[in-house]
């Protein structure tokens, strides 16, 4: 049964789908297609070719190395699209409270308070 984005348990944009092979690629490119992140994984570091075109085509977002070490070039690809869900997160509960009325403060207790950074252009 269909279930509006908004009261799933796990909304798509908070997902990351990690596939090795042409089975996945119908659930990497409907993950990519709603605002989840699709990681296409290859064994062979001699032979990108695959999981490279399913990004060419869209139905990946990035392709990696099947390298899980830490500090890898896949560590460092999820790590940031956690990063990213987690600010979006952030965003979103700022926003709700703007349309509640209720003035934005820390999201956790202990966060610090979210400071503007000014950039001076002179």
């Amino acid at each position: 049964q269909y279930m509006p984005e908004d009261e799933r348990p796990v909304p798509f944009r908070h997902m990351i789908y990690f596939g090795d092979g042409e089975t996945d690629v119908p659930s990497m490119r409907m993950a990519k297609a709603n605002g989840g992140h699709a990681i296409a994984v290859y064994r062979d570091a001699a032979n990108p070719a695959t999981a490279q075109r399913l990004i060419r085509e869209d139905r990946a977002n990035f392709a990696c190395l099947a390298d899980y070490s830490d500090g890898g070039e896949l560590d460092t690809v999820v790590k940031s699209i956690l990063r990213k869900i987690k600010a979006d997160w952030d965003v979103e509960a700022l926003l709700k409270k703007g349309r509640t009325g209720q003035v934005a403060h820390p999201l956790r207790t202990g966060d610090p308070p979210i400071a503007p950074k000014v950039v001076n252009s002179h």
